[in-house]
């Protein structure tokens, strides 16, 4: 009773392998054929254009905060009453 358990988990586990390397071989296959649908590859598309939007826009706030930075600076070093003031 114990081996015909035992034979029936192991040829059970060798089917669930050989599933499971059939699947990663079709997956690959549709990978390395033509990716994903076409309605994917779209929403890959938008969402890689946000990336890039978003990194060029945080890109131009770093040139303006580092514009600020320099004129903080500049003021601060002339000793500028007005700014002055406004730190009190």
């Amino acid at each position: 009773m114990k081996m015909l358990f035992v034979v029936g988990c192991s040829l059970g586990l060798i089917i669930l392998a050989i599933a499971a390397i059939g699947g990663i071989i079709l997956f690959s296959i549709k990978i390395i054929k033509g990716g994903f649908s076409h309605q994917d590859r779209q929403h890959q598309t938008m969402e890689t254009k946000m990336v890039q939007d978003i990194y060029q826009g945080m890109r131009k706030m770093e040139s303006r905060v580092e514009s600020l930075e320099t004129l903080i600076m500049d003021q601060d070093r002339k000793g500028d009453k007005q700014w002055d003031d406004f730190n009190k």
